[in-house]
């Protein structure tokens, strides 16, 4: 940004309560049947959002890739990713181009999904677009220990529930 360059604010978003307003089912290209939301917040110019987002059990989808960086805050019951259940209070950060594993819910799973820079935009694929920051991949898991909440945060994930299919990962750091 230049010194004389005028910043515009974000539009404002008067604050939101959901309990009154049904979930509608998610009709989008690359979203499977299952799956229901609920419009927390929507940028109209470049479509990013945030949905409460309800995946029914059964609910699958085939490995895929987003062209907008998103994030998934799990809220109740679970999905596994690849071969990994992620539960209540998990967190990803997947930055766009990023191939996710085939994912799946035994029992459904209730989450809050942020499209951080533009609409919702899945494809079918298993490999990464090229030049995508797989450095970026974020997982974190809070949960209470001796009575203190306690966050990890880690790219391990990076290799382990994302593992890398363009490239070779790189080492782990020494210790």
């Amino acid at each position: 940004m230049n010194l004389g360059e005028k910043i515009i604010a974000r539009k404002h978003i008067e604050p939101f309560v959901d309990r009154d307003v049904g979930f509608k089912r998610l009709e989008l290209k690359g979203i499977p049947s299952g799956c229901k939301y609920k419009m927390l917040s929507i940028d109209e110019d470049s479509g990013a959002c945030t949905m409460s987002v309800q995946r029914d059990a059964g609910c699958r989808q085939p490995p895929s890739v987003s062209y907008s960086e998103y994030e998934i805050f799990i809220m109740d019951d679970a999905m596994k990713i690849g071969d990994q259940v992620c539960a209540k209070g998990e967190y990803f950060f997947l930055p766009r181009g990023v191939s996710l594993p085939a994912f799946s819910t035994d029992k459904g799973c209730f989450a809050l999904v942020m499209y951080n820079d533009s609409e919702p935009h899945i494809l079918e694929s298993d490999e990464d677009r090229s030049g995508v920051n797989r450095d970026g991949l974020i997982q974190s898991t809070e949960f209470w220990v001796s009575g203190a909440r306690t966050t990890i945060c880690t790219t391990i994930f990076t290799t382990t529930l994302f593992p890398t299919r363009t490239k070779t990962p790189p080492a782990p750091p020494p210790d």
